[in-house]
């Protein structure tokens, strides 16, 4: 299963760095996401899900709530159905829905 986690960082204290690394250290094939993209952990970080080689099964989100509604969004336009986000990280608009 190809997971992509949005807001992966740099920063070892950030959930978004946490969740890339300890997937990865369990063998799951992770992409990450960062719109300033890079490199972490020896692996490319992409600017955004439309950059990715092949689409992935589950999205898993570690952005700000401001965020979310436009990573819903895309994952919508790209008829990825599974996403996982922290209760803290909903926008107010998901949590109308």
């Amino acid at each position: 299963m190809k997971i992509a986690i949005i807001g992966v960082s740099d920063d070892s204290k950030k959930f978004g760095y946490k969740i890339f690394r300890d997937l990865l250290k369990e063998g799951y094939d992770v992409e990450g996401i960062n719109p300033k993209g890079g490199r972490i952990f020896e692996k490319d970080i992409y600017k955004s899900l439309n950059d990715l080689k092949e689409k992935p099964q589950l999205v898993i989100t570690v952005v700000s709530p401001s965020v979310t509604g436009k990573v819903v969004d895309d994952c919508i336009k790209l008829g990825i159905k599974e996403i996982w986000m922290r209760p803290q990280n909903r926008s107010k608009q998901l949590k109308k829905q």
